[in-house]
């Protein structure tokens, strides 16, 4: 369908799409404000194939800070405004047209600081929603479900250990699938 290449430098980063459909190809110079990313990952596609969903580097540890949209049709990159204004990070997909996040400043990569809120992003429509967590507080969110209703995360309990949680996006219910497994 399309081919997604890119290249990093020291000063930005360049982003081609090839689309092997009709056989051209798109380099990206993104707008000023994405010009200090350090580089851009292209992550997915959208249902009708006429978006490219790509996130974004500020910062020298390397975690997207960003999501960015590329439009087929018209070649414009520009931010995904609701992901941005939240700093959502650990970003995952599912397959309803969702992203879901963490606020980059409620966890870090020691697990002294967790989240009890999951944000929720329509990628077309930039209206999003809160998902909180009860029970557990999460240090690493893994995956959704195709359908948005199952997310997977991890929770460092007090004890140290890393373990697998469910959340279900329609009841609240979490449910613990390990305990002190790692």
């Amino acid at each position: 369908k399309a081919e997604i290449q890119y290249q990093t430098n020291e000063y930005y980063p360049k982003v081609a799409i090839h689309d092997t459909l009709n056989g051209s190809v798109v380099l990206l110079s993104e707008p000023d404000d994405l010009s200090e990313a350090q580089y851009l990952r292209p992550r997915l596609w959208s249902k009708d194939e006429k978006e490219l969903f790509l996130d974004y580097v500020h910062d020298t540890e390397g975690f997207p800070v960003g999501l960015a949209r590329y439009n087929r049709e018209t070649s414009a990159l520009d931010r995904v405004e609701a992901v941005d204004q939240l700093s959502l990070t650990q970003l995952i997909f599912d397959d309803q047209g969702y992203v879901y996040g963490i606020q980059s400043d409620t966890v870090d990569l020691f697990g002294t600081r967790r989240a009890t809120l999951i944000h929720r992003v329509h990628l077309k429509e930039g209206r999003s929603s809160t998902l909180t967590l009860q029970q557990s507080k999460l240090s690493w969110l893994w995956s959704v479900d195709p359908s948005g209703r199952f997310l997977a995360y991890g929770y460092d309990g007090k004890d140290g250990t890393l373990d697998l949680w469910v959340l279900d996006t329609t009841t609240g219910k979490e449910t613990a699938v390990t305990t002190n497994l790692v």
